[in-house]
């Protein structure tokens, strides 16, 4: 599959999963493999996309959500070889929530 094209369909997952949750307000908590790193820094090896690091970032922002700092390693993701090393996961959640919660990790 072309980068181009995987770029659209992580551009319409976010899309559609900001749709939601303008429809169905709440406390809402997403979290696992995102495929997508936010930052130069997030990814060590492989071409950095800065359309997609745009695109993942303004969904985070225009969904009102607030990426949680993970405990542990730098990077999810490790290629077989161990040469190309990824930050994937994320934990997002509302910045609401973090108004009621004052201090979180993962």
């Amino acid at each position: 599959m072309c980068m181009h094209c995987k770029m659209i369909g992580k551009r319409e997952l976010w899309d559609h999963l900001l749709r939601i949750m303008n429809m169905k307000p709440g406390f809402y908590v997403l979290f696992g493999d995102f495929n997508a790193v936010r930052f130069t820094s997030e990814q060590l090896g492989s071409q950095f996309s800065q359309l997609t690091a745009t695109n993942f970032n303004n969904f985070i922002i225009d969904a009102g959500l607030f990426d949680i700092p993970m405990g542990g390693f730098n990077f999810t993701r490790f290629s077989k070889n161990g040469e190309k090393l990824n930050k994937l996961d994320r934990f997002l959640v509302l910045e609401e929530f973090m108004d009621i919660v004052l201090i979180l990790t993962v």
